[in-house]
């Protein structure tokens, strides 16, 4: 008998052979599909939600200039330059800049005078090779001279009050100690080195007395001025 061909079609719908998926586990893998695209597409987002963007590049210049260093333009008073490269340091080392960077940077706020001697040194070396210790050597030959330095160490060991008032000799008194620094390391000997400088008519009344501090004797001093004025 030839082979009997069985057409019926399972209650699924679909061919007993197995080859042919039913519709509706068709549907239902094609939900499964959707589902499973879907967790992973949420997945990801919360992923890149919870990464922060990476931060933007740190522009320096603009660090340092926040922190309104001063510029330098001249001065008569070699203090004044040295304290400005004192300053600018600071600043450099707060913002966390590189040796390159102090470079670049600390000459960006020459001025005047101190901005041409900078682009003249530029000639002899470029400013790629320059380190910051070199830098400051530099800067500090040409603005704090330790001639001039020296005198102004000389100029506060024979400071005297003369004819001026107790104000102004104190006004002088502070200026040219900062170039003597050693001399008033402590309290004391700043008080013995005022002493010194003031005239006698006031500086033997005072040296018999004790002072908390400097500032005491200062203010004790201008009184007794005052007190003695006609």
């Amino acid at each position: 008998m030839p082979p009997r061909h069985d057409n019926r079609r399972n209650a699924a719908g679909g061919d007993n052979n197995g080859n042919d998926v039913p519709p509706y586990m068709q549907q239902l893998l094609q939900g499964q599909a959707q589902l499973i695209q879907l967790l992973v597409q949420n997945q990801n987002n919360n992923n890149n939600n919870n990464n922060p963007p990476p931060p933007p590049q740190v522009d320096m210049l603009t660090r340092l200039l926040r922190l309104n260093p001063q510029r330098f333009s001249c001065s008569p008073e070699p203090i004044v330059a040295d304290d400005w490269l004192r300053a600018v340091n600071r600043n450099l080392e707060t913002v966390g800049c590189t040796d390159a960077e102090r470079v670049r940077f600390a000459s960006h706020l020459l001025e005047g005078p101190p901005a041409a001697w900078w682009d003249n040194y530029l000639v002899t070396y470029p400013i790629a090779t320059i380190t910051w210790p070199q830098f400051q050597d530099a800067f500090r030959a040409a603005h704090v001279s330790a001639g001039a330095m020296s005198l102004k160490k000389k100029e506060f060991r024979s400071l005297r009050q003369g004819g001026h008032t107790v104000n102004v000799y104190v006004e002088e008194f502070n200026n040219l100690a900062r170039y003597a620094p050693n001399d008033v390391n402590t309290d004391a000997a700043r008080q013995e080195k005022f002493l010194e400088g003031l005239n006698d008519e006031f500086s033997l009344q005072l040296t018999v007395a004790t002072f908390r501090n400097c500032q005491d004797l200062i203010d004790k001093a201008i009184v007794l001025e005052e007190s003695n004025m006609p």
